[in-house]
C-alpha cells in the first residue's frame, strides 16, 4: 500500500495521478476527514467535499472512498443557503452525493488510524458494536488522505480542548454559556456572520483581534486561546491559582489557553487577595527609620550631597543640620581632590566648632569611615562616601573633621538629598542657556538666599 497524507491543494493532481496509474488490479482508495467543526471552520468541510467531487469525478467508486467531517455545516443556523456548501465566493455547491461515512463525534483520532489501517474490528468496538467502512487496499493499491484542519503536532484532531477537558469547564460548558452571555453572544455572531464597520465600545476588545477570532467547536478562540465566558472565569482562575505559584507563572499559563479582556488584571487581583499567598509572600516589614539628634549648635554636623549634571557642571551641596543652612559650590569634576578642595574653603571660611559634647556612636549610616575619634569634631555626612574615602582625604582634609559615609543608604543623608531635589527643580524651572555662564552662578544663590 502505498499511502500520501497531502494538503488540499494537491489533491486534484493527485486524485488524476491516482486513476491514470490504476490498471484492473491496482485499485486507488481515498480517504477524506475534515477534523474540526462548527460553523467558524466552514472551510475545511467545504475542501473535504470538493474533494470528494473531484474523485467521485474521475472515476473512483464511492466504496473506495471514505469520508469523515462532523457535518454541521450544511444545515447550520448560520448557514445562509440552507443545505448548501460551496468552497469558493460563487462556486457550485459541492455537497450533494458527499457519503456519510463517519460524522459528528465518530470522527476522532481513533477512529481515523482503524480506518487507515483496515482495521474493522477496531471501527467496530470504537462504534458501539456498528460496521464502518474502512480502507481496504492491497499492497499494490494507491491511498489518497485528504486530511483539512487547523493541525498541530500528535494530533489528528482539534488540540486545543485536551487542555480544557482537563478543567473543571469542558469545551461543552464554554459553547453553552458562550451563548448565554450577552457579549460573546455578539462576537460569536460578528465571527460568523461577519464584523461591523462600527462596532459599539463594549466589543472594542475584541474588534481589534477581530483577523484572528474563529469559532471551534461552538466556542470562540483567539488565536489558539479559547475565550472564556464570564461565568465560567472564576473556575478557571481558580484552577490557575490552584498550586499557588505566583503571578507570572499564572500569566504564563494562561497566555497558553485562555483569554478573556483584562485577564491579567484579574489574575493579578486574585494573587494578592489570596490568602494563603499573602501569608507566604516575601514581604518583610519596614524597619523604622532612626532620626538623626538634632545638633545642640550650628556647624557641629554638616550634610552634603552632589546634584546633576546640569549644563556640564555639578554642584556639591551643604548643609548646617542645626540651623539647615545651605552652601552650594559649583564643580567639573567631583573627584576626591577636587571636593576636599572645596570643602577646605568651606572649613576655613566658618570655620571648626570649638566643642561639641555630641556622641556619634548611636548616629546611622554603615560603613562609617572616621578620621578622628575626637568628640570635640566636625561630623561630616555623605552618600557619595566612595568618592571622598580615598587617600586622598588625609593629605587635605583636617584631623579635625569626621567623614562619614551611608553609601548604601542615602535615605540617613535625607536632610541634604532634601536640598538637591529642591535645587534640582530650581534649574528646571528657568530656561539657562549655556552661553550665559554668569547666570549658572546665579541660580544656585537665588536658591541659597532663599
Amino acid at each position: 500500500m502505498r499511502t500520501s497524507l497531502l494538503p488540499y491543494g494537491a489533491a486534484l493532481l493527485v486524485a488524476l495521478c491516482l486513476v491514470s496509474g490504476a490498471t484492473a488490479a491496482r485499485k486507488n482508495w481515498v480517504l477524506l476527514i475534515a477534523g474540526s467543526n462548527g460553523y467558524g471552520n466552514y472551510r475545511h468541510q467545504a475542501d473535504v467535499c470538493h474533494a470528494y467531487q473531484i474523485a467521485h469525478a474521475n472515476g473512483i467508486p464511492d466504496e473506495q472512498i471514505v469520508v469523515m467531517m462532523y457535518d454541521d455545516i450544511a444545515n447550520n443556523e448560520y448557514n445562509p443557503v440552507q443545505g448548501n456548501i460551496i468552497n469558493r465566493p460563487g462556486g457550485p455547491n459541492v455537497y450533494p452525493g458527499v457519503p456519510k461515512d463517519y460524522t459528528g463525534d465518530d470522527v476522532n483520532a481513533e477512529t481515523f488510524l482503524a480506518v487507515l489501517q483496515g482495521n474493522k474490528e477496531k471501527v467496530k468496538s470504537l462504534l458501539g458494536g456498528r460496521e464502518g467502512k474502512v480502507i481496504e487496499s492491497g499492497p499494490d493499491d494507491y491511498v489518497f488522505v485528504n486530511f483539512a484542519d487547523h493541525g498541530g503536532p500528535g494530533i489528528l484532531v482539534d488540540h486545543l480542548f485536551n487542555f480544557v477537558d482537563e478543567l473543571p469547564v469542558t469545551a461543552t460548558d464554554i459553547a453553552k454559556e458562550t451563548l448565554k452571555d450577552p457579549l460573546l453572544k455578539q462576537v460569536f455572531n460578528f465571527a460568523a456572520r461577519g464584523w461591523p464597520s462600527k462596532p459599539s465600545d463594549d466589543v472594542r476588545a475584541f474588534t481589534a483581534r477581530k483577523h484572528e477570532i474563529s469559532i471551534d467547536n461552538g466556542c470562540l478562540l483567539w488565536g489558539t486561546r479559547v475565550i472564556i465566558p464570564t461565568s465560567l472565569r472564576s473556575r478557571v482562575l481558580d484552577i490557575l491559582h490552584e498550586t499557588h505559584i505566583g503571578i507570572s507563572r499564572m500569566k504564563a499559563q494562561a497566555r497558553s489557553w485562555v483569554w478573556w479582556p483584562l485577564l491579567d488584571y484579574d489574575i493579578e487581583r486574585l494573587a494578592k487577595t489570596g490568602a494563603i499567598c499573602e501569608q507566604y509572600q516575601k514581604s518583610p516589614p519596614k524597619a523604622p527609620l532612626h532620626p538623626w539628634d538634632w545638633p545642640q549648635q550650628p556647624w557641629s554636623r554638616v550634610h552634603m550631597d552632589f546634584a546633576g549634571p546640569f549644563l556640564g557642571k555639578m554642584f556639591l551641596i551643604i548643609i548646617d543640620a542645626h540651623s539647615k543652612w545651605i552652601d552650594i559650590k559649583i564643580m567639573s569634576k567631583i573627584t576626591a581632590s577636587d571636593t576636599i578642595l572645596e570643602l577646605r574653603e568651606v572649613f576655613s571660611t566658618f570655620g571648626l566648632p570649638e566643642d561639641s559634647n555630641e556622641s556619634k556612636s548611636d548616629q546611622p549610616g554603615e560603613g562609617k569611615e572616621n578620621l578622628s575619634a575626637d568628640n570635640g569634631c566636625l561630623e561630616g555626612i555623605n552618600d557619595n562616601s566612595s568618592i571622598l574615602i580615598e587617600d586622598a582625604q588625609n593629605e587635605y582634609i583636617p584631623s579635625e573633621v569626621q567623614l562619614t559615609g551611608v553609601n548604601v543608604h542615602p535615605k540617613t543623608n535625607e536632610c541634604a538629598d532634601e536640598s538637591v531635589n529642591a535645587g534640582q527643580m530650581s534649574s528646571k524651572s528657568v530656561e539657562i542657556k549655556p552661553r550665559r555662564s554668569g547666570r549658572i552662578r546665579k541660580e544656585p544663590d537665588r536658591l541659597v538666599i532663599q
